[in-house]
């Protein structure tokens, strides 16, 4: 389904936050932009279990958050309840632009595919927690970040406890082929005594 008959509008000037945390769930949504231009959101879009976007083939959405976010708990694209798993979440050739201040990325999400995806932020990709995942094949530049913080590749926060591995992924978590260059470091594993430390 293109979400461009979602009420998704890709003519770069209207905010399209509310049709984002609309998208129906459980269909195979497609990220057009007929109109050529971006798909830009104020606030933040919240995901949800079972949903499933892909890059258009043809005339593919840019997809640009443009609130500042100056909360370092919260990011542009999260969920409502941060402690809790969505669950059954595809991300696939979608090409994120962000300028705007703050993290782009913290999800707590088990069944978990992020592929194929073009992103350049100002900083902070993704802080993420949870299992059964797939990072693979993205683009990856972060910038410097405000107030002296250096803007971190991803950073995963653990993943437990686990759902079944599915797929035949050689691993729970599995994170291959992804180029990523970053003010700090690319990958990092936190080792928080609680669920999100400081992030």
């Amino acid at each position: 389904v293109p979400w461009s008959t979602l009420g998704v509008v890709a003519d770069g000037v209207s905010d399209n936050a509310a049709a984002l945390n609309a998208l129906p769930t459980g269909v195979d949504i497609i990220a057009d932009a007929p109109q050529g231009g971006e798909v830009r959101f104020g606030g933040r879009w919240f995901l949800r279990s079972g949903l499933r976007i892909h890059g258009a083939a043809d005339r593919p959405a840019a997809i640009r958050p443009v609130a500042d976010i100056t909360d370092r708990k919260t990011a542009s694209i999260t969920q409502s309840d941060i402690d809790r798993p969505v669950q059954d979440i595809v991300l696939a050739g979608l090409r994120i632009e962000k300028t705007a201040i703050g993290k782009l990325f913290k999800l707590y999400v088990d069944n978990f595919s992020m592929t194929h995806c073009t992103i350049n932020h100002t900083w902070g990709f993704i802080f993420i927690r949870g299992s059964n995942q797939e990072i693979a094949y993205n683009t990856v530049v972060t910038g410097e970040g405000p107030n002296g913080f250096d803007g971190p590749g991803l950073r995963h926060m653990g993943n437990y406890p686990k759902v079944p591995t599915t797929g035949g992924k050689p691993a729970n978590v599995w994170i291959h082929h992804n180029r990523i260059i970053s003010h700090d470091a690319s990958y990092q594993v936190d080792q928080s005594e609680d669920s999100w430390g400081d992030n």
